[in-house]
């Protein structure tokens, strides 16, 4: 399982291996304007080929950064895989890349789940132009939730637009599902429901708030999740990722599966 100091390691490797994309679109593009003339440059097309120039130099040196933050921190996996249920507070941080992944923290670096979709090989190459074009969030997705132990949830979206998720426990069980509401002009948010249907709860948030609780049937949040947020006893750990703070309450929803992973749902929803 990971800890922060390898979730660096990772992470400085895919900058630098998405600096060299850019590196080599750089020289097929300095190339073109070598034989045609970089006065083209100046016309309308001017900014994006700044940007592709601009572009590899920067990741490369947000890759080395990271790679020093990895440096200089010294963290050992436990044997024993840590509670998902078990922390008060957590981070959850996302990888640099267009799949959804994502790691919960413990505040001191240690990894208790790791988010990540089902998918390799050719559909995974084929989720980039999908993923460019702003398809990807009407198709079929399989998130698996994980520690070092093997599999402990799974999470299935459906296709369409209705944009519904099913959680499942790893022996099939099912658990619930989630319904967002994309389509709502004034207020965006998602419905968690029993598998029976009966609905015992929601995120409350706006497509441009900083903070969002999950809240139960009555009306009271029991998780809070903070946009961009670094507890100030985790900043020497946490200040090279754009990771978000998860408070779970003492209430017994937020150690129910269902609202336990809400915030994973809620960054699906508003970092699509």
């Amino acid at each position: 399982m990971l800890t922060i100091q390898q979730y660096y390691t990772l992470t400085a490797r895919t900058l630098n291996w998405i600096g060299l994309g850019f590196s080599a679109a750089a020289v097929l593009l300095a190339s073109y304007y070598t034989v045609f003339g970089w006065e083209r440059m100046l016309d309308a097309s001017f900014t994006p080929s700044a940007v592709i120039f601009l572009a590899g130099p920067g990741n490369f040196i947000l890759a080395a950064a990271k790679k020093r933050r990895a440096e200089k921190l010294q963290l050992a996996v436990p044997d024993r895989a840590q509670p998902l249920a078990g922390h008060r507070r957590l981070m959850i941080v996302p990888f640099v890349h267009w799949l959804r992944e994502y790691v919960l923290f413990t505040l001191d670096g240690l990894a208790v789940a790791r988010i990540h979709e089902n998918v390799s090989g050719f559909q995974r190459i084929a989720s980039i132009p999908l993923h460019v074009l702003g398809l990807r969030a009407f198709l079929k997705k399989s998130l698996h939730i994980s520690n070092q132990n093997g599999l402990l949830y799974r999470l299935e979206k459906e296709r369409g637009l209705k944009h519904r998720s099913h959680l499942y426990h790893a022996d099939g069980t099912h658990l619930g599902y989630y319904d967002m509401n994309v389509w709502n002009p004034a207020r965006s948010y998602t419905t968690i429901f029993k598998p029976a249907g009966e609905q015992i709860g929601e995120n409350h948030g706006g497509f441009s708030g900083m903070q969002f609780e999950i809240r139960n049937q009555s009306g009271n949040p029991v998780i809070q999740i903070k946009y961009e947020g670094i507890p100030t006893e985790a900043l020497e750990t946490f200040s090279g990722v754009r990771g978000d703070i998860i408070d779970y309450t003492d209430a017994p929803e937020a150690r129910e599966p269902l609202f336990l992973l809400a915030p994973v749902i809620v960054q699906l929803h508003f970092r699509r």
